[in-house]
């Protein structure tokens, strides 16, 4: 069972029952990782493994997320992904209109159902409208280093820099566009209504 350095597995010569569980029995309780053909420094590299991955949460809990993007530095010492992001959401939230005005109930108006319909539309566009507003103002203030990270501002800055549309502006269903188009398309339905 032994040879060498290395503790080595052979298969046991034995034919019957008795002779299999003395096998068993005599089989050293130190197993090398080269029984399953892995390498013998395997369990320093598991150990390597999970102190970056636990290092990495750590970060992403403690910082701004600078893990998500390149180690590029710009000018003023932010990471190279956030100077863009703040570019991103600065252009996002010029496209976007101030505000935009709820219709006016009156007891003839609720009673037409074209009313309802265009108000229940303008209602929720208005509240989408101030959600998107507001991620965009919290996340251009992350970047700038103002505000504190948080997980939902990490989860958008993830989405948008990769051009996904975030899951919270995913008030309709529209068709699997980037972010910046999305945009573009939400600021012609506010101006529409």
């Amino acid at each position: 069972m032994t040879g060498g350095n290395e503790a080595t597995l052979t298969v046991p010569e034995e034919v019957d029952h008795a002779g299999f569980v003395r096998w068993i029995k005599a089989i050293s309780l130190d197993e090398s990782p080269a029984w399953s053909g892995l390498p013998n420094n395997v369990e320093k590299i598991v150990r390597e493994r999970l102190g970056s991955n636990l290092l990495s949460k750590i970060k992403m809990i403690q910082g701004t997320g600078d893990d998500l993007g390149d180690e590029e530095e710009a000018a003023d010492g932010k990471a190279t992904w956030l100077v863009q992001l703040e570019s991103i959401a600065g252009k996002m939230l010029d496209l976007l209109p101030s505000q935009l005005e709820l219709l006016t109930r009156t007891a003839q108006a609720i009673q037409n159902p074209l009313f309802r319909f265009l108000e229940r539309e303008v209602t929720v566009a208005s509240g989408l409208l101030e959600l998107v507003k507001t991620d965009l103002i919290y996340l251009i203030e992350m970047c700038k280093g103002t505000r504190k990270s948080t997980n939902m501002l990490k989860k958008l800055a993830e989405d948008l820099n990769a051009e996904v549309i975030p899951d919270r502006w995913r008030k309709y269903t529209v068709a699997n566009v980037s972010a910046t188009i999305w945009v573009n398309d939400f600021v012609r339905r506010v101006i529409q209504l």
